[in-house]
C-alpha cells in the first residue's frame, strides 16, 4: 500500500480555483480536439493545441508561485523572486490561453453563457487574483525572453537574480 502524499498549498484558494480550470480545459481541448481536426481550420486546430499546452501549465506555475511565496524568505528589493517569474509564466499562459478560447469562440460562435465564455471569465479571474497577490510578477525579467539582446548572445550586464528595468524604462 503507498503512501497517501498531501501537497502543501494545495488547498490554498488561488490553486484550487487554477487545478479547476486545468481540468476543464484539458478535458474540453481533449474532447474538442478531433472536431476541430476534422475540420481542417487551421485557426482552431491551433486554439485547441494552445489551451491543451497550458492547461496544466498555468496551474502548475501558479502552485509553484504560492509554495515560494509561503516559504515566506525575505529578499531584497532589488532581488528577483522564484515566484514572482513563476507568476510571470501563469500571466503569459493564461493570456495565450484567453486568447485561444477566444478564438474557439469566433470560429464556432459559441454563447456568452457556454463554456469557451466561462473559460475565459475563469481566466480573467485567476489574473486578477495573481496580479493581486504577486504584484511584482510582471516586473520579473525572464532571461533570454524579456531581454532580447541577451538572447541573441549579447552579454547579460546583471546577475540573473537582480531585478532589471522593465523594457523601454530606461
Amino acid at each position: 500500500r503507498q503512501p497517501f502524499v498531501t501537497l502543501d498549498h494545495q488547498d490554498d484558494p488561488l490553486v484550487v480555483r487554477a487545478r479547476e480550470y486545468s481540468t476543464i480545459a484539458w478535458r474540453v481541448s481533449r474532447a474538442v480536439a478531433p472536431i476541430v481536426a476534422a475540420r481542417g481550420d487551421a485557426a482552431a486546430i491551433e486554439a485547441v493545441e494552445t489551451i491543451e499546452w497550458f492547461s496544466s501549465r498555468i496551474a502548475a506555475k501558479i502552485y509553484r508561485a504560492v509554495c515560494g511565496q509561503a516559504d515566506g524568505i525575505a529578499v531584497d528589493a532589488d532581488v528577483q523572486t522564484d515566484y514572482d517569474g513563476s507568476a510571470k509564466a501563469a500571466l503569459a499562459g493564461i493570456d495565450e490561453s484567453r486568447a485561444a478560447w477566444r478564438t474557439l469562440m469566433e470560429v464556432g460562435k459559441a454563447t456568452a453563457d457556454g463554456v469557451p465564455a466561462r473559460a475565459v471569465i475563469a481566466l480573467e479571474e485567476l489574473e486578477t487574483a495573481i496580479r493581486a497577490r504577486f504584484p511584482r510578477a510582471d516586473a520579473f525579467v525572464r532571461p533570454g525572453f524579456d531581454e532580447p539582446a541577451v538572447a541573441a548572445g549579447a552579454a547579460a550586464t546583471l546577475p540573473p537574480w537582480a531585478r532589471r528595468p522593465p523594457p523601454g524604462a530606461t
